[in-house]
């Protein structure tokens, strides 16, 4: 039986002591089931919680202090100094589109350049589209294709570039 089964089958104890108590002092099977369930999640989903965490910690536990202060940068690319260049590069309130594309050229909606780079840029503003934007951010794809006219195209890191959309 693996960890998480175990933990399931240990669940059921603390479990079954709730839906008595609960059914014993409420008179409700409803409340008695809930409470029950509630105890079951909490027992069985906490040990693997506290697993990953602990995973977690041997894994990041040599990061540099530039690197903690940007976390999860480092996990999104091999230098966080890319985001305090693009915040270097891009005037406060001026507008942005993320063009970024995956290992196999597809563009992509999520992803952790793009949720780490939407905070960082801040007050400046993420557009829609490269036709409402003032600049382009990229990342594994050329600026040049994102459908506007840009110039000034600047490397940031491999990979990574941002430019200057033209009107």
């Amino acid at each position: 039986m693996t960890l998480p089964g175990a933990w399931a089958v240990a669940a059921l104890v603390p479990a079954l002591g709730a839906w008595y108590v609960t059914y014993r002092e409420l008179g409700s099977r409803l409340a008695a089931v809930g409470a029950a369930l509630a105890v079951a999640v909490t027992v069985a989903y906490l040990p693997l919680q506290i697993d990953h965490a602990v995973k977690r910690a041997d894994t990041y536990e040599e990061l540099t202090r530039p690197q903690a202060e940007r976390f999860p940068a480092h996990r999104v690319h091999p230098s966080p100094q890319v985001f305090d260049r693009l915040r270097a590069r891009i005037p406060d309130h001026a507008t942005y589109f993320l063009y970024v594309k995956d290992s196999t050229g597809e563009l992509v909606s999520g992803g952790g350049f793009r949720h780490w780079t939407l905070g960082w840029l801040l007050p400046r503003v993420a557009v829609a589209t490269p036709r409402q934007a003032g600049w382009i951010v990229s990342r594994f794809a050329d600026p040049r294709t994102a459908g506007v006219t840009v110039g000034g195209v600047r490397t940031l890191a491999p990979n990574t570039f941002v430019a200057r959309v033209r009107r």
